[in-house]
């Protein structure tokens, strides 16, 4: 693939991640300059984190915050309680008794992450803003890191409705060790698995699930989509949480660390997720 098409799938927001793959190191550069991606210096430890670069270009959390996630928890905290929401609107509760102060996932940042390994350690977030009730677009994105093979919740959103039946959404990691995204409506399923495997016991993985009330599913891993996957379920009324690296209901929970998940009220672009993914990893 030429550097041209490269740059005009980045402008489009198509799923263009695959698009970098096969070019030779100075057209991916051309490429992601043309985009305006551009590299930010380290950031010593003990300086914090700017909010730009001195190039000018935004950090990570500044990226993200300027996509208007609408919950952004970072799960940089070393004390139990709340789990901050850098939006400053939908905090959420630590419960159990996960391992806080892990290195976290950008690149050249000092802000930390959780390992989780129980059932019972988890993050609640019990707002109904976060349930995308009907058809509504939406987005959740992650950052995971496991060295366990088998199911396990990322983050999940699901409860039951009048008649008993489960309704929600859960992107988790299937029993291949793939990334998933499911909607629910009374206990019927849609949904997309990634084509590209998550490492285990590496660094790591950027997780992207897309719903888009018009186009469908995607799940992206690394900045690779796999999708679209039908989309035709309407998620009815429940009174579940949101929970983060466990569900309260009997799926496995995650052996492993979860770092800068942010939800979104709306489809994330490819363009927009491999701009996060690049970021964060200084590639």
């Amino acid at each position: 693939m030429g550097l041209g098409v490269a740059v005009a799938a980045l402008a489009s927001g198509a799923t263009l991640a695959a698009c970098f793959i096969g070019i030779d190191d100075g057209l991916v550069d051309r490429a992601r300059a043309d985009a305006g991606i551009t590299d930010g210096p380290a950031v010593p430890a003990d300086q914090g984190v700017p909010d730009s670069g001195a190039d000018g270009s935004p950090d990570y959390r500044a990226m993200v915050l300027a996509d208007q996630p609408i919950a952004y928890w970072r799960l940089g905290e070393r004390q139990p309680g709340l789990a901050a929401d850098q939006r400053e609107t939908y905090p959420g509760t630590y419960g159990g008794a996960a391992t806080k102060g892990v290195g976290g996932a950008v690149k050249d940042d000092s802000d930390t992450a959780v390992h989780f390994e129980r059932p019972e350690d988890l993050v609640t977030a019990s707002y109904p803003a976060l349930r995308f009730a009907g058809r509504a677009s939406f987005s959740v994105e992650a950052w995971v890191r496991t060295s366990s093979m088998g199911e396990q919740c990322v983050v999940g959103c699901i409860g039951r409705n009048a008649t008993n039946n489960e309704d929600g959404y859960l992107v988790s990691l299937t029993m291949a060790g793939r990334a998933s995204f499911t909607r629910f409506s009374s206990d019927i399923q849609e949904s997309v698995v990634a084509t590209m495997p998550v490492p285990l016991g590496g660094g790591y993985v950027h997780i992207v699930a897309v719903h888009d009330e018009k186009a469908g599913m995607w799940v992206y891993t690394n900045g690779v989509a796999s999708g679209p996957a039908q989309s035709t379920l309407s998620i009815g009324a429940h009174p579940g949480a949101l929970t983060l690296a466990a569900r309260t209901e009997g799926f496995p929970c995650l052996a492993g660390d979860l770092d800068e998940v942010a939800i979104y009220d709306r489809a994330l672009t490819g363009a927009e997720i491999l701009r996060h993914y690049i970021r964060a990893t200084g590639r």
